[in-house]
């Protein structure tokens, strides 16, 4: 466990316990495979294969492998090999070292790709960061299974598409792209769910919620890449929105220069706006979960992306240094809170809260900005939508409580909204 992470923690008791608990209690499912080392069967063997699956998933996400392989049996490799295929898509997309005359048939042709015995790419640009998963390719493709290849048809398609010349201009455009890039993660994972036995066939039907768990994650990666992927020569802000805070014929990168700092957080506050109305639809799938394991796994990433949206509203840090990210011991406390759905619940209403406790504070500091109403409509959504299923679940335990919150939530925002009318007519 990195030093760092237990200093950033220090202020926080909460979060130094449930980093020694990681810390002590990792199982050794999490560390097999960790080094070439460590791989014991034959070249060319099945175990091989199966085996450096787990070291490719253990150098391309660190983070996700401990999850992945304490999953049920029934789903663990699946997902592994799931992981595994549309990562590989993803390096390719990334890679802005690849022309498009390399990038795009691998995208559009990279399901057939996955029937070629044997294949691997090492065309790579030498700063990739997961350029080992393409050298070693070949070991995945053995793996494959025939039920993650509409989806890597789609997802490849999709991003060709956007590399080779659609752009994120519209919402809609904005929704469609992380559709692709992870919205199918989302349909994908809900098959291997339901086929493996451990879910309903019902969770099937229709592929909105299934959707929404992916651009749930997706938005929330999008903000905080700003920084990142403009430096890198992209961008998948979507103009309809960041259009209005910049100048005519500037670009999105002028939201990064100091003196237009309160276009910048308006157009941030907008696009949290934007997340947060998912929200709602992300718990209604995690609440048809059954499977134990299964929900975890679904849970965890959520939890983060409501703990990170927190962080990243009205936080001009997004701008300036990019790439920020909860804390460490913050990430372990969420994880074992979010192993059940009471668990899950308790987290979205704590970061509802104070995201809406934040928007209350801020009222009136930035003429630009026209997201109060909308990010308090959005927080007291979540609320609603949590005290509603403990109605209907039976565990509405402190209804009274639960209702004097809400009832907070609408007079924060009267009350913002009576102070923001008085400053322009005043002032």
């Amino acid at each position: 466990m990195a030093t760092a992470a237990f200093t950033a923690s220090l202020g926080y008791p909460s979060e130094i316990y449930a980093l020694l608990k990681y810390k002590l209690t990792t199982s050794d499912a999490r560390t097999k495979y960790t080094t070439l080392e460590s791989i014991t069967a034959k070249k060319d063997s099945p175990e091989y294969t199966y085996q450096m699956c787990y070291y490719l998933l253990n150098e391309t996400s660190r983070s996700f492998v401990r999850v992945v392989q304490e999953l049920h049996p029934e789903l663990s490799h699946p997902i592994c090999i799931f992981y595994l295929t549309l990562r590989g898509l993803d390096t390719i997309e990334d890679d802005m070292t690849l022309d498009n005359e390399v990038k795009l048939p691998l995208l559009r042709g990279f399901d057939k790709i996955m029937y070629k015995e044997g294949w691997t790419f090492k065309e790579s640009g030498p700063n990739e960061k997961d350029r080992i998963l393409l050298v070693d390719y070949d070991v995945v493709i053995t793996e494959y299974q025939a039920v993650i290849a509409n989806i890597a048809k789609r997802m490849g398609n999709g991003m060709a598409d956007f590399c080779e010349g659609k752009k994120v201009k519209t919402v809609a455009d904005y929704d469609l792209y992380c559709h692709y890039v992870a919205g199918l993660v989302g349909i994908g994972l809900t098959g291997l769910f339901s086929e493996s036995g451990l879910e309903s066939p019902s969770l099937l039907e229709g592929e909105y919620l299934q959707n929404c768990m992916g651009l749930f994650l997706q938005k929330v990666n999008i903000i905080k890449d700003y920084r990142e992927d403009w430096n890198d020569g992209r961008s998948f802000w979507p103009e309809e929105i960041w259009g209005k805070y910049v100048s005519e014929n500037a670009g999105l990168g002028s939201l990064s220069k100091p003196e237009n700092l309160n276009d910048a957080l308006a157009c941030l506050n907008e696009l949290c706006v934007n997340v947060l109305k998912i929200a709602p639809d992300c718990l209604e799938y995690i609440s048809k979960l059954k499977e134990p394991r299964v929900l975890l796994f679904c849970a965890i990433p959520q939890v983060m992306a409501i703990a990170s949206i927190a962080l990243f509203f009205n936080n001009h840090v997004v701008f300036t240094q990019g790439g920020i990210k909860i804390r460490r011991g913050l990430a372990m406390k969420l994880i074992y809170k979010a192993t059940t759905f009471e668990g899950v619940k308790e987290i979205f209403k704590k970061y509802a809260l104070d995201i809406a406790r934040q928007n209350s504070l801020r009222v009136g500091k930035n003429p630009k900005d026209e997201s109060f109403m909308p990010i308090s409509q959005a927080c007291s959504d979540i609320v609603r939508w949590i005290n509603k299923h403990d109605v209907v679940a039976g565990t509405n335990k402190k209804k009274e409580k639960k209702r004097q919150e809400y009832i907070a939530l609408v007079v924060m925002a009267l009350v913002g909204a009576i102070t923001s009318f008085c400053m322009i007519q005043f002032f």
